[in-house]
């Protein structure tokens, strides 16, 4: 299967979220396909209970976002951010598979043994690559606190070059979000509100729990 190639215009491009243009999470666009009739219906999200029917099953990931980005400096005192992804598999609770980030890009000049100095005398260790990434690493992260209240301390949301302004942590979580673990948002359930899940349990459509943590992908 060969990927889509396609431009996304950057009149389109999130920049910010829809509350800053005065809109609710739920008034953002939803287009709705189906298979069966081959058609498409632009809409606007608020509108979902009109697409699904009594016994239908909607399945929503509880993961919180946690500020996992961290200012870093490596020895040569080059400014990077060190972006946490996800727990290093069959490691210990401090290996974390991690992005390095300069500016816009991502940095690849790293190397295993290299130091990086994070706020509050934390220190990250270069391990080596991650998998057959050429730009994810594994790290063994070393805190002066444990890891969660080193990140609200210290840490700040992921944002991409599209994004020009802070958001604070509560914009880059859905309305239900329970369990601290994701690095990213999973943002196509942002525009759930309480009302609209309300709305939605009430037309009889099922509603399923589960938590899911992302990482940076």
């Amino acid at each position: 299967m060969s990927a889509l190639a396609f431009e996304l215009p950057a009149r389109l491009e999130a920049h910010e979220p829809p509350e800053a243009r005065g809109l609710r999470r739920d008034h953002v666009r939803l287009m709705v396909t189906s298979r069966g009739e081959g058609t498409i219906v632009h809409t606007r999200f608020d509108e979902l209970p009109s697409f699904l029917a009594a016994g239908d099953l909607l399945v929503v990931n509880t993961s919180a976002t946690i500020p996992a980005a961290l200012s870093a400096e490596r020895p040569d005192r080059t400014a990077l951010e060190l972006r946490l992804s996800t727990p290093a598999p069959r490691h210990p609770d401090d290996h974390w598979v991690i992005e390095l980030r300069l500016g816009d890009a991502p940095f690849r000049g790293a190397l295993p043994g290299d130091e990086l100095e994070l706020p509050a005398a934390g220190r990250a260790e270069i391990l080596a690559r991650y998998a057959s990434s050429d730009r994810l690493w594994l790290a063994r992260l070393s805190l002066p606190t444990p890891l969660g209240h080193y990140l609200a301390e210290h840490g700040h949301p992921i944002r991409y070059r599209y994004v020009p302004l802070a958001w604070p942590l509560e914009a880059y979580k859905t309305a239900y979000a329970l369990e601290p673990g994701s690095a990213e948002m999973p943002s196509a359930g942002r525009a759930l509100t309480p009302e609209l899940l309300t709305r939605l349990a009430a037309s009889g459509v099922l509603i399923a729990p589960v938590t899911l943590h992302t990482g940076v992908s």
